[in-house]
């Protein structure tokens, strides 16, 4: 929904704005930026959806299983689940960087393996996501 997009970005602003770019590194701040992003490209491709493209869209969701579902329990926990998944990473390594356990250097050099394919894995999603809905 577009408030999932738009809580995912508003995660990743408030840990951009709770340490500055300097206190938390290259790779902290690029996966905060990542989830502000991954939230607005959402937020706004599923409004438009909603509002503006695919009339029939509106037709296959309102006869969709999860439109007639009684119970909504476990679909919200299991969205829940995912979204605390998804904006895990930007907190740990914002959290990371702060605490002095990740190298804050502004060098891509500096940066972790592990932290260079976790932000190479985030950015190449939220491209590919863009030319998905972009072609749907």
């Amino acid at each position: 929904s577009t408030g999932y997009g738009l809580s995912c970005a508003a995660a990743g602003a408030v840990l951009l704005a709770s340490a500055s770019k300097t206190s938390l590194g290259l790779a902290a701040f690029a996966h905060c930026a990542g989830l502000v992003a991954y939230g607005m490209r959402l937020a706004i491709f599923l409004f438009w959806r909603q509002n503006f493209g695919y009339p029939e869209w509106r037709k296959r969701a309102a006869n969709s299983p999860e439109a007639r579902a009684k119970n909504v329990a476990i679909p919200v926990a299991l969205c829940s689940l995912f979204y605390a998944l998804l904006c895990s990473p930007a907190l740990w390594a914002s959290r990371a960087a702060v605490s002095g356990a990740m190298p804050t250097a502004a060098s891509l050099a500096a940066i972790p393996t592990y932290a260079k394919v976790a932000l190479g894995v985030q950015w190449f999603g939220l491209i590919l996501e863009a030319i998905v809905d972009f072609n749907k």
